[in-house]
């Protein structure tokens, strides 16, 4: 986890301050729990955030990914990419094909555990 400042983040993007984690969708935070998005708040300026998002999804999502967004109920980021078939896989394959070192950084081993969880829910 690394600290930044939120209106930094590009959609998509997950972060945590006043002990609760967000999900960033343009102006909104979406409130995030295990069991999906409960609640909608004001996206506020020029404050510093934990940013739970692994570097590599962010490059992912600055880059250009829009991510769909589903109902607040619904499922997980994860299982929500899976549902969009293999975006996800196919962005950030490429960038983790890049490193020919380094592979022991905390970086690239949450890219390769994604990229792992993306292959088995990807149809």
């Amino acid at each position: 986890m690394h600290r930044r400042n939120l209106d930094e983040l590009p959609d998509g993007a997950f972060a945590a301050f006043d002990q609760t984690a967000f999900a960033i969708q343009g102006d909104t935070l979406l409130r995030w729990t295990p069991n999906g998005y409960h609640g909608r708040k004001p996206r506020p300026h020029r404050i510093s955030v934990d940013v739970l998002t692994p570097p590599a999804i962010l490059a992912v999502l600055s880059a250009g990914y829009t991510p769909r967004w589903a109902s607040e109920q619904q499922r997980n980021s994860l299982c929500r990419w899976c549902d969009q078939g293999n975006a996800a896989r196919e962005l950030l394959a490429p960038v983790y094909g890049w490193f020919t070192e380094g592979f022991d950084t905390l970086d690239l081993k949450e890219a390769k555990a994604l990229l792992e969880q993306l292959a088995t829910c990807a149809g």
